[in-house]
């Protein structure tokens, strides 16, 4: 019998790259709310850093981000300083961002959950910066007011993936109640010592009340509310009036906040199993959190495999093919051959059978050989796939 070589290539592949950063202003038009204008901010991975610089090769998720009450998108530059780079497009509505009149928190949901089809129409737009760049898993996210409108994005569209909110606060109409809609990948992550939107009565509901198998709460030990953010005078004087900032500090609550979301992004977002592995050995360590999760019903993750098979056997020189001497002799086993432990086709029905018009065909397609392949859970050995 022949001896048989694989190389097999499982995607998707981590992309290693650390791009520049690249931004414009695109303003959305919502035909469904009487012409609605929706001026976001938009970072993207750019061949080289700039205002309207091209697009970096490849396609991207898109992250659409709401701001805290009152606060400005640029106090959100830590986010996309560190998204972005990771191979990511980040939306930021400016929208309902005034003290006066009062801002529309349903409007606020509708316009984060019209980003992201606005983006999506982009990338398949000729004419868009963003033509045949923009991938269609995409994330709501958001920080304080944003947070909450961010779950009320999610409830009513089906174009978002996952659900990422730092502080969420409870909203009008109820982002607490539209948790109850929200039955995809959730993240949720909060300071113990945030004095504005305590957890006990606007985060710790909102996770309990999403009925998705895939969700996860992380309390940061000492986190406030505002430091999720860079610096901004309204919410630090909010925070003033009710305590103060927290014990952990800036930095630290941005680099735990931001660590948890990148591996949670690049889980569901990019399909990389890895990144789940490390966010889930995260809340097992603990370290400066305090956490829960459900991960009963996640999303699969898609494998692609491609393998390369290299037959070492007789070549005929003369017809410049290999020589298919087993299926002339009638060595050619015609139903699957492999009976070793670890081998055996285990799935439904006895295993593969081969094509008796394959044995008639002759010249360059001629069957010279065949084999079984298979692929197993690591964890479990479970076989996920057999195949021949």
């Amino acid at each position: 019998m022949r001896s048989f070589l694989f190389a097999v290539s499982l995607l998707p592949l981590d992309a290693v790259a650390q791009f520049p950063i690249g931004s414009t202003t695109i303003t959305f038009i919502d035909a469904t709310r009487g012409g609605r204008l929706i001026p976001c901010e938009v970072y993207y991975p750019a061949v080289t850093a700039g205002a309207n610089a091209d697009v970096a090769t490849g396609s991207f998720p898109v992250l659409s981000f709401g701001h805290g009450f009152a606060m400005g998108v640029g106090a959100y530059a830590n986010l996309w300083q560190d998204y972005v780079p990771e191979g990511y497009i980040m939306v930021l509505p400016t929208t309902e961002a005034g003290l006066l009149p009062p801002p529309s928190h349903g409007d606020f949901g509708l316009d984060l959950a019209f980003a992201i089809g606005g983006m999506q129409a982009e990338g398949n737009d000729p004419g868009s910066l963003f033509f045949e760049h923009v991938s269609l898993p995409a994330a709501v996210m958001g920080h304080s007011m944003g947070g909450g409108a961010s779950l009320l994005a999610a409830a009513g569209s089906p174009l978002v993936t996952t659900v990422v909110n730092y502080a969420p606060a409870e909203t009008n109409p109820s982002s607490i109640a539209a948790a109850s809609n929200v039955n995809i990948p959730v993240l949720v992550i909060a300071g113990s010592e945030d004095c504005v939107t305590p957890p006990a009565s606007n985060q710790v509901p909102m996770y309990n009340a999403v009925p998705s198998g895939c969700k996860a709460y992380v309390e940061l030990t000492g986190g406030g509310h505002c430091n999720f953010a860079n610096s901004n005078f309204n919410c630090s004087f909010g925070e003033f009036t009710c305590g103060g900032a927290g014990s952990l500090g800036r930095p630290a609550q941005q680099a735990l906040a931001q660590q948890h979301t990148l591996l949670w992004l690049d889980r569901f977002l990019k399909d990389d199993v890895q990144a789940g592995a490390d966010f889930e050995a995260l809340l097992v360590a603990g370290q400066g959190i305090t956490s829960g999760s459900e991960f009963t019903d996640c999303p699969t993750v898609p494998v692609q495999v491609e393998p390369k098979l290299l037959l070492d056997g007789p070549y005929d020189e003369l017809t410049d093919l290999m020589a298919d001497n087993l299926r002339m002799q009638g060595l050619l086993p015609t139903s699957e051959p492999n009976t070793a432990a670890g081998l055996v086709h285990v799935g439904s029905g006895a295993g593969e059978t081969l094509d008796p018009g394959l044995l008639s065909v002759t010249g360059p397609d001629a069957l010279v050989d065949w084999v079984f392949l298979e692929l197993r859970d690591a964890a479990t050995g479970t076989q996920v796939l057999a195949t021949a």
